[in-house]
């Protein structure tokens, strides 16, 4: 039988093994030589057997593990209506009893009766089997419990729970933060932000022109209206000339000309001034009055670009990790040009957060859930780059464990009940937090 199968049965989809019959030589040939050398819990096996062949005796030298789906399919005793009586067999752990459950029953004149639970709701069951856990201390993440003298009692924290729940894993982004730009502090450019630089030119330019157009005029009429000497007020100096146009544009007067040519330069003066004043105190105090935050970058392309930000993670972490064995050319040289010169790296969240609160121009890469709800212990409002990447926090197993199933399955029936967020909350908020993050 091994030489027929081979090793092809991983491209069979929902591969079905039947054995017909529990002679010696196949319990034998089962026994040694396809269950060592077969992934028994791949396919699903179907076994009959004798009415007279006891079930324990057969798997005697068998390990059953606990993910593996073999039935074995006995005679009903009933002669009265004759059928098949189908068990599932399995084991918690090697060493351990076999353990049988019925499956299904077939009867000729009622035909199959198959399980209303599935095959996880059945087997819930592990009979106090004891499970090796392995932890570090990162709250709020894990906590690992001391007694008063210092041994450890247990694991609490977000994984703590969900170990007690036999919960896996949960989904999240990974971000970098940094502190939002303070709204308080004085620009001096502001002032110039209402008009673009060709507006500005425009307006110098008016001037200019205003102040030579006046210029020539006085100047003009001087030289052959000598009686217009004696009675008009208007300035003929230049500088002053300018100096007065200048004045029109910040709302003052100007002395009043008797001449019509220098009237009508005055009124094209002062109406483009008032113009021009209106539209530029409108839109500045609508800058002044309206709080903007405008981030220095928004990518990890542009924290690298600035070259004026720290950035850090947690000290001896999988994020660390990310960017040590990285191919990314950026987060590469983030690594070698910002993380390499940070001597003390935080130990967890809560440090790296109060770090990019409490220091200026500090970066720090965490979670966006934690971030949400150590917000309120930090001192200041924190704004998200673009994401770096998704990520997973999860359980390690070891490979081929036969408990993965189980874990699995009570993971989804916890998160569609609502506990898994309960209990997400219940290890993460802090006192006081009643905030929501401000992503820009």
């Amino acid at each position: 039988m091994s030489s027929k199968v081979g090793g092809s049965y991983y491209h069979i989809k929902r591969p079905l093994f039947v054995l017909l019959n529990d002679d010696d030589d196949v319990r034998e040939q089962f026994a040694f030589q396809i269950a060592p050398w077969i992934d028994m819990s791949y396919p699903t096996w179907l076994i009959f057997l004798r009415p007279e062949t006891s079930i324990e005796a057969f798997f005697d030298k068998i390990y059953v593990q606990f993910d593996c789906t073999i039935m074995a399919s006995k005679p009903d005793a009933d002669s009265e209506n004759p059928g098949e009586i189908i068990t599932e067999v399995y084991q918690i752990d090697r060493g351990e009893r076999l353990r049988t459950g019925l499956f299904a029953t077939w009867k000729i004149d009622t035909g199959i009766k198959l399980p209303r639970w599935s095959l996880y709701q059945r087997r819930s069951d592990l009979q106090g089997h004891l499970f090796r856990v392995m932890s570090i201390q990162d709250p709020p993440q894990s906590m690992i419990i001391h007694d008063d003298s210092g041994r450890v009692t247990g694991l609490g924290g977000f994984f703590g729970g969900l170990m007690d729940l036999l919960q896996e894993s949960m989904n999240c982004t990974i971000r970098a933060y940094i502190k939002r730009p303070s709204s308080s502090a004085l620009k001096w450019g502001v002032y110039l932000n209402p008009f673009e630089p060709n507006v500005w030119f425009a307006i110098v330019l008016t001037i200019a022109i205003t102040t030579a157009v006046i210029s020539l005029l006085t100047s003009a009429i001087s030289l052959y209206a000598n009686w217009w000497k004696d009675n008009e007020t208007t300035t003929r100096n230049v500088p002053d000339i300018l100096f007065a146009v200048f004045g029109v544009f910040c709302g003052q007067g100007m002395a009043t000309s008797i001449l019509d040519p220098i009237r009508i330069s005055h009124f094209v003066i002062h109406l483009t001034g008032v113009v021009i004043l209106a539209a530029y105190s409108a839109a500045l105090i609508s800058a002044l009055a309206v709080k903007t935050f405008v981030l220095p970058f928004t990518t990890m392309e542009g924290l690298l670009k600035d070259n004026t930000y720290r950035f850090g993670v947690v000290r001896n972490s999988a994020d660390f990790g990310l960017f040590q064995n990285t191919t990314d050319e950026i987060l590469g040289t983030l690594f070698d040009k910002l993380l390499m010169k940070e001597t003390e790296l935080p130990r967890d969240y809560l440090e790296g957060l109060t770090l990019v609160c409490n220091e200026d121009k500090y970066a720090f890469m965490a979670l966006d859930h934690a971030v949400g709800q150590l917000q309120s212990e930090v001192g200041c409002v924190l704004v998200p780059l673009d994401t770096i990447s998704q990520t997973s926090i999860a359980f390690g197993l070891r490979p081929g464990s036969p408990y993965r199933g189980i874990l699995d399955s009570n993971l989804l029936l916890l998160r569609d009940s609502g506990v898994m967020q309960r209990l997400l909350n219940s290890h993460w908020v802090m006192t006081g937090d009643n905030v929501s993050i401000i992503i820009i």
